[in-house]
């Protein structure tokens, strides 16, 4: 905006500073002007005139150099973000930059006539080893680092090779190498930070061009999550919350479609876990745990969920002939997780399934489930704890093969712990709310932080487990829970759901140390105790921190 002259007549006006040409003295030369801005001279000098300092800068009108008739112009006194004082000016930076000048060969658009290095000879690069937008790599648990390989050719006049790598617009390291075809093997650090990977190509000249730069790269650690519908965990009651916990730091791979089009989605992405079977959803329990591993040690989490709804133990077994047939639930697993490039850093799988193998037999699902095992290890060979959740009543009515979720630790080597799904409310007979999803997410992670990361917890953080039941007297017993009975609490009512093989009645239970004892109406010769909930929400045995003891049947009365 250019300023107001003096004419000299008896109007007056403002007037450009006779010191700095880039500033409006502001000053009038009439009696009967009252205002003025950035004036240069005193106050009352000459007698009635006012002024005003310090001096203003003067305004300009800056326009967007990318758009032909320069778009909407603004009135600054600097020029805002992509802004510039002339349309064509694409640079305003850059003072070599600017509509006419002479292009050299230095990777920029130096004439503003929207190509680069015109005239100058061809070279550039071509990639068969690259980071894909938001790339997840596996860390290597010796260097708590990633190390992956750029690789490709040289084309042209394209000599030298340079990656440079920004750590959260940090510089953090530069690599360069020559000749073609190319290779060179970098590194970064595990940690919640983002990367950057730019790679570049001179031809002797000094002049480094950008060939391609790749986006938020982080190195963390791989979990699995299978099953049934509860392990895909979705908002089935509308309740908005599931995608709450989304961030850059918990990612997943390709899609969990129940078909063989999985393969058409090849691209890492942000965890989700309102909706199931699209890009990324890792269901809200999953989310939730990978947040507070997270957070709790500081790296970035990858979670692939292969869980479909409905599906029996046996509909998850693997295909032998071609493990990753994408026609099963376990091939489609499989193929993502090699996909991804992830299958030798599988650290966890999670499990949560049986509410459709209502009523199998103990041994039958046993059998089925060891199978699924040993083929876990087989593909993911360097798997280091496998956690199953022990599914609640309800949705089918399971019974028998709850008994195997509790006794899974006990009977394979990797599996390293387990978990009950009771003792928490907001269950509709199936499925459950948002606040039951984060509950069970909070207890796995407490696990998987203490066996795999070494964190210590204070509070008992197992499910309450029996581990044997003795008479103590004619009309009592005494069901101990071991190094998981501490801090017990019997809600009111919960008594109700234990049972005696003869069917005597009992009449009170209630906590003693580190055991619940109970009292029968009469003597008994009972040769088990069961403790079996019913599906919702229910009074149950828990603990401080609100974990349910796990649901039992027929365990052994000992004399």
């Amino acid at each position: 905006m250019s300023a107001l002259v003096d004419d000299e007549d008896d109007e007056g006006g403002l007037e450009l500073s006779t010191t700095n040409t880039t500033y409006v003295d502001g000053s009038v030369g009439h009696p009967y002007w009252f205002y003025s801005i950035g004036s240069q001279v005193g106050w009352n000098d000459p007698p009635g005139i006012p002024a005003y300092g310090p001096q203003s800068e003067r305004a300009a009108l800056w326009v967007r150099p990318d758009v032909k008739s320069g778009g909407e112009s603004v009135l600054a006194c600097a020029p805002p973000p992509g802004y510039a004082a002339a349309v064509g000016d694409c640079d305003d930076t850059q003072a070599d930059v600017f509509p006419g000048a002479p292009e050299v060969c230095n990777g920029f658009d130096d004439s503003c006539d929207g190509e680069v290095d015109a005239g100058c000879p061809y070279g550039d690069l071509t990639f068969t080893s690259a980071p894909q937008p938001l790339q997840f790599y596996p860390r290597d648990l010796t260097t708590h680092t990633c190390t992956f390989t750029l690789a490709g050719e040289t084309l042209g006049v394209a000599e030298e090779i340079q990656v440079s790598i920004v750590q959260d617009d940090l510089p953090y390291s530069e690599t360069t190498t020559s000749g073609t075809p190319f290779a060179l093997e970098v590194s970064i650090e595990a940690g919640l930070t983002l990367y950057d990977v730019t790679v570049s190509w001179d031809n002797g000249t000094g002049w480094w061009k950008p060939a391609a730069t790749f986006k938020n790269v982080v190195c963390g650690d791989v979990f699995l999550i299978d099953g049934q519908s509860n392990a895909v965990a979705i908002d089935y009651h509308g309740e908005q919350l599931g995608d709450l916990g989304v961030n850059t730091f918990v990612r997943s791979y390709g899609s969990a479609v129940q078909n063989g089009n999985v393969v058409a989605d090849t691209s890492f992405g942000l965890a989700v876990a309102q909706t199931g079977y699209v890009h990324g959803s890792i269901g809200q329990w999953g989310l939730r745990l990978a947040n507070m591993v997270k957070d709790e040690q500081s790296i970035p989490i990858l979670v692939i969920n292969g869980a479909v709804g409905g599906t029996k133990v046996a509909q998850h077994q693997r295909n032998d002939a071609d493990p990753t047939d994408t026609s099963t639930i376990y091939g489609r697993l499989l193929w993502r997780v090699q996909a991804a490039g992830v299958a030798d850093a599988v650290r966890g799988i999670f499990w949560h399934q049986g509410e459709s193998d209502g009523g199998m037999a103990y041994d039958t699902y046993l059998g089925l489930w060891t199978a699924m095992y040993e083929d876990w290890l087989e593909d993911y060979p360097s798997v280091e704890a496998i956690y199953p959740f022990q599914v609640r009543a309800g949705c089918g009515s399971p019974t028998w093969n709850r008994n195997v979720h509790r006794d899974l630790p006990d009977l394979l080597p990797m599996v390293k712990g387990h978990m009950s799904t009771t003792g928490v409310d907001g269950h509709d007979n199936c499925h459950f709310y948002h606040g039951t999803y984060i509950a069970w997410g909070e207890r796995m992670a407490r696990l998987v932080n203490r066996d795999l990361y070494g964190t210590v917890y204070s509070e008992n953080i197992e499910a309450p487990d029996p581990v044997s039941a003795k008479w103590i007297g004619p009309t009592q017993l005494k069901i101990d829970f071991g190094a998981t009975g501490n801090n017990l609490t019997l809600q009111p009512g919960a008594e109700a759901y234990f049972s005696l093989s003869d069917g005597v009645a009992i009449t009170e239970a209630k906590v003693v140390g580190t055991t619940v004892v109970l009292t029968l109406a009469a003597a008994s010769a009972a040769s088990w105790v069961s403790f079996v909930d019913v599906p919702g929400d229910i009074p149950w045995l828990v603990n401080d921190l609100g974990i349910g003891s796990f649901a039992w049947y027929q365990l052994p009365i000992s004399p």
